[in-house]
């Protein structure tokens, strides 16, 4: 009898514990954060500055800081991180890897955006700033920064810490700044659907990539604490919207929600965005400006290599044969490249052309703007560098384009950009900025 009580009483501790610790999943305070990431401009916001936990969107910051390491060249792509005994003691999910083993940058990347691996951000962490700790600290000093006022860091992953805590708005301003930041990156990693590892497939835990139309990226998580959360980008017409969902009640009601909130999102631009003031920067906006040893760019162009950017695969296209007393399109496109800066005209341009990037300095965008214009196959039609300066009060940002096409031959030019890992955007008409065109002839 005194047997059958003491199994009674354990099956009823063990059941309040179980819908203790149920409800406590859901328990997450609920915010919503839907914002054009272009203009920066709220089209949603439910309790989107009280604050949350982040859970795994922690890891973002920890990418961030990684890809500003890569561009700073502390790392690159195949430096070995090495797993210490902390990093391997942390709570799934995570790769599992051994203590004293290596892991690329590279590879570790992949594990932070797909697997969210825990392991790996302590190792990121670590092989960083030295211990995680200061890690955080240093963080959530960037991110303040960077303008993320209302988040504090105390991990490199988002395992559960009262104190680390952050807003849906936050949250949707960080992805924002890693997309203008390192778009190369973005677009490279945070689309991947999964990550093989020593023969072993992990599916990325966002179940949205390749379902909704037009989202490209971002990042999910979950503690108890703060039930499930997401933060998403998704771009249509030429629009780009952040998407952020704390506290669902579930993965699946999360998801939908985002789904909801995203549809709902896009109703409210009643026209595609064909020159944006927010446009997602070159992979080389966070290089120092060029030194002037020559009016040559190309003796520039030959011996510079942005650090760490991932290898994007070229395609071909034939070429089309020119009669031999005409010059050939790509001879006329490499000319652009011994056109100095100092040299380049004022004209207005009326045709298509797509932009590839903005600078603060307009040789850099020039150089940029010829390098890709020179590589165009000769197919394509002729064209010319043109760099515009915006009118905005922030920066005064030089913006790289490439002008004098068709609408056929610009979707076709931004294409062939895109497959070289620049992100392009095809346009009609300028308005009327001060420009600065450089021909091609």
């Amino acid at each position: 009898m005194k047997t059958r009580w003491i199994n009674q009483t354990f099956i009823t501790i063990f059941f309040s514990l179980f819908f203790l610790i149920h409800n406590s999943v859901t328990a997450g305070k609920y915010a919503a954060y839907v914002m054009d990431a272009y203009s920066g401009k709220v089209l949603h916001a439910e309790n989107a500055y009280g604050r949350v936990h982040p859970a795994s969107l922690t890891k973002v910051a920890t990418l961030y800081m990684l890809f500003e390491a890569l561009n700073q060249g502390r790392v690159k792509l195949d430096t070995k991180l090495k797993i210490s005994a902390h990093a391997a003691r942390q709570i799934p999910t995570k790769l599992g890897i051994p203590i004293g083993s290596t892991i690329s940058v590279k590879h570790a990347i992949l594990a932070l955006v797909t697997k969210s691996a825990n392991d790996i951000a302590v190792a990121v962490a670590e092989h960083l700033s030295g211990s995680e700790a200061a890690f955080a600290q240093q963080m959530t000093k960037r991110v303040r920064q960077l303008g993320l006022k209302s988040t504090l860091f105390k991990n490199a992953s988002g395992v559960p810490n009262k104190q680390q805590i952050t807003t849906a708005a936050d949250m949707a301003k960080l992805l924002q700044i890693v997309i203008r930041d390192f778009p190369i990156y973005y677009k490279h990693y945070f689309g991947q659907k999964s990550f093989t590892y020593n023969g072993i497939v992990h599916a990325n835990h966002n179940k949205l990539l390749g379902k909704v139309e037009g989202l490209d990226g971002g990042k999910t998580g979950f503690i108890c604490a703060s039930g499930f959360n997401i933060s998403t980008s998704t771009i249509r017409n030429g629009n780009r919207l952040i998407t952020v969902v704390m506290g669902g009640e579930t993965s699946r009601w999360r998801d939908q929600r985002v789904i909801s909130l995203t549809n709902k999102g896009f109703t409210k631009f009643k026209q595609p965005r064909l020159d944006p003031e927010f446009i997602e920067q070159s992979d080389l906006h966070e290089l120092p400006n060029p030194r002037i040893v020559s009016e040559n760019p190309l003796q520039q162009m030959n011996s510079f290599s942005p650090a760490g950017l991932p290898q994007v695969k070229r395609i071909s296209y034939p070429s089309v044969a020119t009669p031999n007393n005409t010059p050939s399109n790509a001879l006329k496109k490499k000319n652009a490249l011994t056109t100095s800066p100092n040299k380049i005209k004022k004209e207005k341009q009326d045709e298509w052309g797509v932009q590839i990037g903005t600078f603060k300095n307009a040789n850099q965008a020039h150089m940029t703007a010829a390098r890709l214009l020179a590589k165009l196959p000769d197919d394509i039609e002729e064209g010319q560098v043109s760099i515009a300066r915006a009118t905005r009060k922030q920066g005064n940002p030089y913006r790289a384009r490439l002008v004098g096409f068709s609408k056929e031959a610009a979707q076709r030019v931004c294409y062939f950009i895109e497959q070289e890992g620049t992100p392009c955007l095809p346009f009609q008409k300028y308005r009327q900025e001060k420009m600065y065109t450089a021909s091609a002839q």
